[in-house]
């Protein structure tokens, strides 16, 4: 049965979503990992983040609901769906105001925790001054 109100149609697209998100959350990437490993825990700035959390019909990596912001993590097959990332961005920041970060796998996997956290604080500074 489909519903016709909003309300039920972001019930029924938390629903839908509720168990991809669990299963992302239980097998995350290594970028993933290492990068949760430095946010966790209020780490950065005392800001709480939570992983794989359904936002509208999408799964962000990472999110901040204090400061409604998005950190993705982009793996190799972003580089095909470059289209699709950018029509959800546009939504997410024209629709709901939140704020998105971008780091690749490669820079995630290629730097050191605290070279991270410098580019992480650094580009949270500059969404602030916004």
């Amino acid at each position: 049965m489909e519903f016709k109100n909003n309300k039920n149609k972001t019930y029924n697209n938390y629903k839908k979503l509720f168990i991809p998100a669990r299963e992302m959350r239980k097998n995350q990437t290594l970028s993933e990992k290492k990068f949760w490993d430095i946010i966790k825990d209020r780490q950065i700035n005392d800001l709480k983040f939570l992983r794989q959390k359904i936002i509208g019909e999408f799964i962000a990596d990472f999110y901040c609901h204090n400061i409604k912001l998005i950190i993705e993590i982009d793996g190799k097959i972003h580089e095909n769906l470059k289209e699709r990332d950018v029509e959800r961005e546009n939504f997410l920041k024209s629709r709901l105001e939140i704020k998105i970060i971008r780091y690749t796998n490669d820079f995630i996997l290629n730097n050191n925790n605290e070279t991270i956290k410098e580019k992480l604080l650094s580009d949270l500074k500059c969404i602030k001054n916004k």
